[in-house]
């Protein structure tokens, strides 16, 4: 098999050690890798490095004189750091350069460390041009300035605003290596260490570990053509969308398991509109689908998504999952005219949910499931029925990509739209709202008096669970329900004419709507079973008893809601129906 691409190419290990006395003689570096002199001089002290095989794993090292060690043996990833940094006495190592370990480099200048296997540094010189103040001629190369246990050092006064240094290591028509150098200071800054013979840099490290985690979603796709992702992207990278309908695409040794299929991006800016629609992404890198490949955008929307960005050699170094809110609004924005939900037309039923990233939609009705059409524009499913349907309940089966697994699935759901449910929101019920069935005496003749302005308004609050729930002139059946506010003589009643007659003019209810976690039915509630009033006031064994039941008692806020469009079943005398 051809071997991947690597994200990180470590040829060296690095170790740099650090003496008060500044003493090296003798001093070895010991590790899995190999055995090594401390020759190399830098700001910190000392330092040595061992060739790496490719892929290797961790690299274990000590660091001895004479078969004493200092210090125990240590380890570090490659593919995560390429050097690390010891003092003497101390066990630990750092795996970034200590603060305040280098003074800040002479900008004005390129310094290059060369060193030569054989010793041999006669005649050597550099030659150099673009970036440097004064290009050298051939025949008459910079010169070495000093020289030290490592090699020489040369130092290349720049040319003013030289972002790069073109240059040869050669001794008269004898080049270093074959191919022309050049330093990039973005990449390495300014001052460099290099081994004769081989390309690259041993000092300093470039790269890091790559940023591959596909339960992430750093990625925001916040229109039709807009990417937003905080990578950097250079000349030498490329980013794209990778999409797959069947999401199975994981990360398998630094790569994807399959690459997909590709949408292409390209860097751009945020255009003022987008700026102030997305204040919070304002300053992030922005990307556009390429214009070749926007036709598939609807298709990938389908599927798992995710972000990627490659090194010029197809490595992986990034990939995060993608949050798609933002494009299927853009998308799919025709959906808010959209009626969602059972909507019935002379009797016969139409249920309608929007779930553009669906890839099937089928409606669970009489123990059978119905397929529903998709609408492309939208991306409501919708399925008409027979006026038998009436008064039934459903669900649908929506197979789908959840990110929350990263895998496709296939979820039961109610319908988000519900305008009833049976008991615990097991199922949605197919009603109409108009049928007058379902009205109580005087609903359509009601006539609400006028409204307050609101700042002359004086509003309470109440729960419909608490108004009566304690309240013995209340029927015990109808205790905590909806059903108590009928009771015109009851206690809780003659206390909202009070509190009109002293001026209240709104009574704000606490969240009536559907809630998640109120068992429904009475018998399936959790009660306290402890005398709290027997309890000392500062016992903590009120709270431990309460906390036992509140799991599943009937006592909540109301603010885990479920079903927006629906009223909360415990408070009704019969949560499972329509009555």
């Amino acid at each position: 098999l051809k071997p991947r691409p690597s994200a990180v190419d470590r040829p060296y290990a690095v170790v740099h050690y650090q003496r008060p006395d500044g003493d090296y003689d003798g001093w070895r570096l010991k590790s899995s890798a190999g055995t090594a002199d401390f020759i190399g001089r830098d700001a910190f002290g000392a330092f040595a490095w061992v060739q790496l095989d490719d892929g290797v794993g961790n690299v274990t090292y000590t660091v001895e004189k004479d078969g004493a060690a200092d210090g125990p043996q240590r380890a570090f990833e490659p593919a995560r750091t390429g050097e690390v940094w010891i003092e003497q006495g101390e066990d630990g190592q750092a795996v970034t350069a200590p603060e305040g370990a280098y003074p800040p480099q002479d900008q004005r200048k390129a310094v290059l460390h060369y060193h030569r296997a054989d010793g041999d540094y006669d005649g050597w010189g550099l030659h150099t041009w673009t970036g440097a103040a004064n290009p050298t001629d051939w025949t008459k190369p910079l010169q070495p300035v000093a020289r030290d246990t490592f090699g020489v050092t040369f130092e290349v006064p720049l040319a003013e605003g030289a972002t790069s240094l073109s240059y040869i290591v050669h001794r008269g028509d004898e080049k270093d290596i074959s191919s022309d150098r050049s330093l990039d200071f973005a990449g390495h800054g300014k001052e460099v260490w290099l081994i004769g013979g081989t390309d690259g840099y041993l000092l300093p490290t470039v790269g890091s570990a790559p940023e591959l985690d596909l339960g992430t979603a750093k990625a925001q796709w916040i229109d039709a053509e807009t990417v937003v992702w905080k990578v950097k992207a250079t000349d030498a990278t490329s980013q794209q969308l990778v999409y797959a309908p069947r999401g199975d695409i994981t990360i398998e040794e630094g790569a994807l398991s399959h690459e997909g299929h590709w949408l292409r991006l390209a860097p751009t800016t945020l255009s003022d509109a987008q700026k102030a629609a997305h204040p919070h992404l304002k300053d992030h890198p922005a990307f556009t689908v390429d214009p070749r490949d926007r036709d598939r955008v609807r298709t990938a929307l389908r599927g798992q998504v995710i972000a990627t960005q490659r090194a010029a050699n197809g490595a992986l170094l990034a990939a995060t999952g993608v949050q798609i809110p933002g494009v299927l609004d853009d998308l799919y924005g025709e959906a808010r005219n959209a009626r969602l939900g059972p909507v019935l037309d002379r009797g016969r039923p139409t249920l309608s949910v929007w779930a553009p990233t669906a890839r099937s939609v089928s409606l669970e009705l009489d123990g059978r499931q119905v397929p529903m059409r998709r609408d492309g524009d939208t991306g409501v499913w919708s399925v008409t029925g027979s006026r038998a349907w009436t008064g039934k309940p459903y669900r649908y089966a929506v197979t789908v990509w959840a990110p929350s697994v990263r895998r496709i699935v296939t979820n039961k759901v109610t319908d988000p739209y519900s305008v009833a449910l049976t008991a615990d929101s097991a199922r949605s019920l197919i009603v109409d709202l108009d049928d007058k069935a379902l009205k109580p005496a005087g609903w359509s003749g009601l006539d609400k008096p006028e409204a307050v302005p609101l700042k002359e308004a004086q509003i309470q609050e109440l729960h419909v669970r608490d108004h009566s729930v304690e309240d013995s002139t209340v029927p015990a059946g109808e205790r905590g329900t909806y059903a108590a506010f009928s009771r015109k003589n009851s206690a809780g009643n003659r206390h909202l004419r009070a509190l009109a007659e002293a001026g209240t003019s709104y009574v704000h209810l606490l969240p009536a709507f559907d809630i998640a976690t109120i068992p429904e039915d009475k018998s399936d509630r959790a009660t306290v079973d402890c005398d709290l009033a027997s309890f000392p006031a500062d016992s903590d064994k009120q709270q431990e008893c309460v906390a036992k039941a509140a799991a599943k008692d009937a006592y909540n806020w109301g603010y885990d809601p479920y079903h927006y469009t629906v009223p909360e079943g415990s408070y009704s005398t019969d949560p499972d129906g329509t009555d």
